[in-house]
């Protein structure tokens, strides 16, 4: 049977009693006009020109396509950066009124940059880092006052989620869970 596909259609290989095979009897149309069935290092006619060896087009490089990694990293990047927040908060404000007002307009603050990122057509890493940054201000400081109130509740809280998230984190980057 003969073949239109080049590779089918190469010296050696035939398929003979309808079963491929190398080595054996050329097929039938062999060199009846096939450029591959001449020169089994022909050249592709739809390879690029200046690619060597006639090897396929490679893909475009694409950088709007985010992969498993990519979120995994940026998602670890911005928890980071609300612990980052939670812990400088916690530790070098002091409990009292103005931290309390701190407390609110960081939160204010990360509102209206989640807002503002909500109705942007694009994400912008820079309101996404900013809004973390003053959400774990927020939570911070809302962390140390209930600490000021029943010691270790908000340690042990914000423990079991960065430990939940790092863990589904680790889990995803594994590749141990697939979606």
């Amino acid at each position: 049977m003969r073949s239109s596909n080049p590779v089918f259609s190469r010296r050696g290989f035939s398929r003979d009693n309808g079963y491929a095979g190398f080595n054996t009897a050329p097929q039938a149309g062999y060199a009846q006009g096939n450029p591959y069935a001449q020169n089994p290092y022909a050249q592709n006619p739809y390879a690029q020109a200046d690619a060597p060896y006639g090897a396929p087009p490679q893909a475009p490089v694409t950088t709007d396509r985010m992969t498993m990694d990519d979120v995994v990293v940026r998602s670890a990047l911005t928890l980071g950066t609300v612990a980052v927040g939670a812990v400088l908060a916690w530790a070098l404000l002091p409990v009292s009124g103005t931290s309390y007002g701190l407390a609110v307009g960081a939160a204010l603050v990360a509102f209206v940059l989640a807002m503002v990122q909500s109705f942007k057509r694009t994400p912008s890493p820079a309101l996404i880092l900013g809004y973390a940054a003053f959400e774990g201000v927020f939570l911070g400081v809302f962390s140390e006052m209930f600490n000021s109130r029943w010691s270790g509740a908000p340690f042990q809280a914000v423990l079991g989620t960065m430990a939940v998230s790092g863990a589904t984190l680790l889990v995803y980057k594994a590749g141990w869970i697939r979606v």
